[in-house]
């Protein structure tokens, strides 16, 4: 629709690494997929183990957004050296401060098939977990609007939240947050809400047609100059 408010930010179905930015953590590209992440963990006290990756799209701050990104999470770091901690989780994060990626709406799905969203690293909703989620791809969104935030897997809609305390109504970064596992990224997509998005698509598509209306001129134009010449030179 053209005044539809949102419009296109980024795209990605190629792993172009030059449109990302590299905050922490391993990154490759093999085939046109992003691998991202690690399940290599480091300790940071007596029994906690942790390892983040992070990948922030380069683009303005904004604050309604629409994220999807086809992924697959390949493995997730082991828990006593011979099974997979399968609570490790792949997540999406908006309206974040730059400084504090937590500080943030969260959503993610883990390696065992949970999906949970939450504010500040607190989960806040936990439906039914989605099967196979290590063995295909998914496509897991989140939308922020004004105080509403949305989220989907696969089409199918998980979370219609409101946010009563209007605690994240502001512009914020996105991430792409890997916690101890090893993923593939197929493809991201950004759309944002800008105001004026409406008003420069009239734009364009009426220089669109001033442009189709002056080549169509020109052409009469020609074809009348052609005729007068055909007709003069023929008597």
């Amino acid at each position: 629709m053209i005044w539809d408010s949102w419009d296109l930010a980024f795209h990605d179905n190629t792993a172009n690494m030059a449109a990302y930015d590299l905050v922490s953590g391993r990154v490759n590209v093999q085939e046109n997929v992003i691998y991202f992440g690690t399940t290599e963990p480091f300790q940071v006290g007596q029994d906690k183990y942790l390892s983040e990756s992070f990948l922030r799209p380069r683009m303005a701050r904004y604050r309604d957004v629409d994220v999807t990104v086809k992924l697959q999470i390949v493995s997730a770091a082991k828990t006593d050296g011979t099974d997979e901690d399968t609570s490790r989780w792949f997540g999406i994060a908006i309206r974040a401060l730059r400084a504090h990626h937590w500080d943030a709406y969260l959503f993610y799905i883990r390696k065992d098939g949970r999906v949970e969203f939450g504010v500040r690293g607190n989960a806040i909703e936990k439906p039914p977990p989605i099967l196979a989620v290590s063995l295909q791809a998914v496509t897991v969104r989140v939308k922020a609007e004004g105080d509403r935030v949305q989220t989907w897997v696969n089409d199918r809609l998980y979370h219609d939240w409101p946010d009563e305390q209007r605690e994240f109504i502001r512009k914020g970064d996105i991430y792409l947050i890997s916690f101890a596992t090893l993923v593939r990224i197929y493809e991201v997509e950004v759309k944002v809400k800008k105001w004026y998005a409406p008003l420069l698509r009239f734009v364009k598509r009426f220089w669109k047609v001033l442009v189709a209306i002056g080549v169509i001129g020109s052409a009469l134009g020609l074809f009348d100059l052609l005729s007068r010449w055909f007709r003069y030179s023929t008597h």
